[in-house]
């Protein structure tokens, strides 16, 4: 009689592992044909981008230019390129070994002092010319081409890409990766490299989010449902065709988050796996954007208050001394952080703003608007709305158990540890941005769709008497933010300039004019220019001096593309005198188009009258 009670009982529990596995296979499967579905509808809209920002533009330059973080007037003859070929990090790591050792001798031999030395004055000269001098010189398109995409001589060079973001605002690490996609294909520019590189940023967001909201808010299906909706919100999209840093942002900023909730349900215990994954997060979300530093500092704070509360303190000191590691790790890595966030224009303008008097809450609430707009189609009202939720179901739950339950205490400090620091960094970014737009918030979607997901769900599970209320419920809501989310909506940043449809003839060159005393706007049409035989940037009272050496090599079609409201006719007749020498050149119109600030005239241009 016992032996056939233990085989029922060992038959019950094979049975449930059996169930169990069975459900775990079928909930990856799942997992993965979403992540399909998510890749699908990237590249669906992936196809539709047109148009660049220039930022993103900018992108392409920093991780793919060869020591040469911004496109200048006019070219030099000795280098950053030349010199980082002589004195640094060479071709290979031979020449690297051999420059060391040269170096260090040159040093040696001034008595180690190297502003004494061939190396320092050679590079200030180098540096002098990699500026962006204003000067009248015609260059090729090539150049802008070599600007764009990797060249021969660039493949795989991470000299290269760290070198320019030192003359940047911003960590390496993104660039490490356009320009690791980019060197598969030697001169080659494409919208695909960049959206590639934030797909993949995505997938893994996607996958984190599942992850997190399956192990600590909710379970598999509260997951996938949560999953769902970023994966498909037009901010996701929109993170993905937007060719700059914000998608690998969100992916640290979750796996964060993540890593810390884990280290919460170990119960503090930080050792192993969840030692190594919060200093892999910190660390490469400092390599990403600086912004990140006011989510994981806020994180890391929240948690601290937590282990004191509990006591922990041994555990405590141990997370601090970690933080203080991974820091000072990160500053080894990337030094030029501290200039860039205290000396650099765009950390000095940040700090100054969070210095200055009074909060502008307009600001903010722009932020709010993109917020919930681009994950799922509300107004900032459906924020109050999330938080007087949140507010209700603690009140419940503690009514309900008559105590702070430790089920209670729980979903009180998993909450906290992920809606304060939302809610410091959008708090404090908009404070502290250039200009205001929605990447700089793209980072705090997957939560903002989590916590309007899971909150309602929550208040479902302690008020409704009906098994998986809380799922249905979190279901329902879900279908609704899908809904609404997607009418009539298209992500942005697909049609920004449109110059994947800027056609140029072949043999024309390009005369870019911009007015006197304005800043050097011809990178917007870094993409555009690349397409032409020649071309000169040149300010509006320095077109004079582009007559000498025009016509050696002259193109057949001349391009003209006038800003800051030059009349581009004009602009045209006056180019028509000077290249023309004694003798006007006949400029007969090709094609027009106009825009608010810029005008671009394509002219057959015939030989100079005799």
């Amino acid at each position: 009689m016992g032996l056939a009670v233990y085989d029922s009982v060992m038959k019950g529990e094979i049975n449930k592992q059996m169930k169990a596995k069975t459900s775990e296979r079928i909930y990856g499967v799942i997992l993965i044909a979403l992540m399909l579905l998510v890749l699908g509808n990237i590249i669906f809209w992936g196809s539709r981008k047109e148009g660049y920002h220039v930022d993103e533009l900018y992108s392409y330059g920093l991780a793919n230019s060869e020591y040469l973080p911004f496109m200048h007037f006019g070219e030099q003859e000795y280098s950053v390129k030349d010199w980082m070929k002589e004195y640094g990090a060479g071709e290979n790591p031979l020449d690297l070994i051999r420059n060391i050792a040269k170096d260090l001798k040159m040093i040696k031999n001034s008595g180690w002092r190297i502003k004494d030395t061939e190396i320092y004055s050679a590079y200030a000269i180098a540096r002098e010319n990699s500026n962006d001098v204003y000067t009248t010189t015609w260059m090729s398109g090539q150049t802008y081409r070599d600007y764009l995409s990797v060249s021969d001589s660039n493949r795989f060079n991470y000299a290269s890409v760290y070198y320019n973001q030192r003359g940047d605002v911003h960590p390496p690490l993104f660039y490490i990766l356009l320009h690791s996609v980019c060197s598969f294909a030697v001169g080659v520019f494409s919208k695909w490299f960049g959206i590639a590189v934030n797909a993949a940023a995505i997938l893994a967001a996607v996958f984190l989010l599942y992850r997190l909201v399956s192990r600590h808010f909710g379970g598999k299906a509260v997951g996938l449902i949560v999953a769902s909706v970023y994966g498909l919100s037009i901010g996701a999209v929109s993170a993905a065709v937007f060719i700059r840093m914000y998608a690998l942002l969100t992916v640290m900023v979750l796996g964060t988050a993540y890593a810390h909730l884990e280290l919460f349900k170990a119960d503090w215990q930080l050792k192993g796996k969840k030692r190594v994954l919060i200093v892999l997060f910190l660390l490469l979300g400092y390599l990403t954007h600086y912004y990140y530093v006011i989510f994981a500092a806020t994180t890391a704070l929240v948690v601290m208050i937590c282990m004191a509360l509990d006591k922990r303190w041994k555990e405590l000191l141990r997370y601090f001394v970690t933080l203080a590691v991974t820091g000072a790790v990160g500053v080894i890595l990337w030094p030029f952080s501290i200039k860039h966030v205290f000396y650099g224009y765009r950390g000095r303008e940040s700090l100054s703003a969070l210095s200055g008097k009074g909060y502008d809450w307009g600001k903010t609430g722009v932020m709010l608007k993109y917020l919930t707009r681009d994950t799922i189609g509300l107004g900032t009202w459906a924020l109050i709305a999330l938080f007087a939720v949140v507010a209700v179901t603690i009140v419940l739950m503690i009514v309900k158990e008559k105590k702070v339950s430790r089920e209670t205490g729980e979903y009180i400090r998993k909450n906290l540890m992920i809606a304060v620091p939302c809610l410091v960094y959008v708090l404090a970014v908009p404070q502290m941005v250039p200009f205001l737009t929605d990447r700089y918030v793209m980072c705090i979607y997957p939560f903002i769709v989590l916590l309007m997901i899971t909150a309602p769900g929550s208040l479902a599970d302690i008020t409704v008497k009906a098994e998986k209320a809380g799922i249905v419920t979190a279901g329902v809501f879900a279908a609704c933010f899908m809904i609404v989310g997607h009418i009539g909506r298209t992500p942005w940043y697909l049609y920004s300039g449109g110059q994947e449809t800027e056609d140029v003839p072949e043999s024309t060159d390009c005369v870019y004019i911009i007015p006197d005393g304005t800043w050097n706007c011809s990178p917007e049409d870094t993409l555009l220019l690349s397409k032409c035989s020649r071309v000169a940037v040149v300010f509006d009272s320095n077109l004079g001096t582009l007559a000498e050496g025009y016509s050696d090599g002259k193109s057949e079609n001349l391009m003209v593309i006038t800003r800051g409201g030059l009349d581009a006719d004009e602009k045209a007749e006056e180019l028509s005198q000077i290249l023309g020498g004694e003798s006007p050149v006949g400029l007969t119109e090709v094609s027009r188009e106009e825009s608010a600030d810029r005008t671009r005239i394509i002219y057959k241009s015939a030989d100079p009258i005799p």
